[in-house]
């Protein structure tokens, strides 16, 4: 059995697609059915959305609003805490949001933008405290009554590490964001962390101020990317037990669509998913055509 699925994200069996021939396939298609059928929406899916979100005109964000600068480290706790966003704040956070945003475009184009307070940016990346018990550790063990002798000791599910990041101040200073329209110098509060060498940034631009990203939603960390090489377009997708890997591309005149079909090994498969990158050869050299994976989103260079 042939399974295809998207470049750059989890994988998306197409189980229910319809089999057949390759009739009606457009031009610029792969050969497959299937993914041609399926890149030409994602590429009408797209010239709509650019339309729409008129991005020569706003803010859309093409990665997440919490931002770690480079050169963080971790320890196995404090991954723990920063995945799950737990935090602790020791500082007296503002609650008035300042005045004059801007953000600066790639292109040296400005646009004026309201922002949010340090306190609001604060609870944007606070998700709670970590799950343990005052001391730090897990609970103590619980004694069941059962009828078995001698008694059955268990104890909780609860995680032995319950690091919080400490929060101890903030600063109003600006983080690079890529965008629809380019890489952006974009306002944020930097929090100091007591347990990380560099700060946590989250974008301080109001959320009227934000527009939602094309379909697609946004890229799954360090999946995002490709590389170019005259005709030769690299990409990276996520699969498991794979006996054979075909890569496939759509092309248009204003984009690119690339994808892979699947063929799995036989037998037992163990549930183990892994970054596997292909290279495609286009008729013609990229240029500034877009590079979209099947599901919608953009692929950076």
């Amino acid at each position: 059995m042939r399974r295809w699925l998207t470049a750059a994200i989890p994988l998306i069996l197409l189980a229910g697609c319809a089999q057949g021939g390759t009739a009606g396939a457009p031009q610029p298609g792969s050969g497959d059915a299937d993914f041609d059928r399926k890149a030409a929406e994602v590429a009408e899916a797209w010239r709509a959305s650019q339309e729409s979100h008129a991005p020569q005109d706003g803010f859309v964000p093409l990665e997440p609003l919490t931002v770690l600068p480079a050169g963080a480290t971790f320890s196995n706790d404090t991954k723990l805490a920063y995945g799950n966003g737990w935090f602790r704040s020791i500082a007296r956070l503002s609650t008035k949001a300042p005045s004059g945003g801007s953000i600066r475009f790639a292109d040296g184009t400005a646009m004026s933008v309201p922002l949010i307070s340090a306190a609001e940016a604060y609870r944007a990346i606070d998700k709670g405290d970590p799950p343990c018990n005052g001391d730090g550790g897990i609970p103590p063990a619980v004694q069941l009554p059962v009828p078995e002798s001698p008694p059955v000791v268990k104890r909780t599910a609860t995680p032995s590490h319950c690091t919080a990041l400490t929060v101890t101040g903030a600063k109003l200073a600006t983080v690079q964001l890529r965008t629809t329209r380019g890489e952006a110098t974009v306002p944020a509060w930097l929090f100091t962390v007591d347990e990380l060498a560099v700060p946590v940034a989250r974008v301080a631009v109001a959320p009227t101020a934000i527009t939602s990203p094309p379909p697609g939603g946004l890229p799954m960390p360090g999946m995002d990317s490709v590389t170019v090489d005259g005709t030769r377009l690299t990409y990276p997708i996520l699969t498991g037990c794979a006996k054979e890997i075909k890569p496939l591309v759509y092309e248009a005149e204003d984009l690119v669509v690339v994808g892979a079909k699947i063929t799995p090994v036989d037998g037992v498969c163990p549930a183990i998913a892994k970054v596997e990158r292909v290279t495609v050869t286009l008729k013609e050299p990229l240029g500034d055509r877009v590079v979209l994976d099947s599901s919608g989103r953009q692929l950076r260079r």
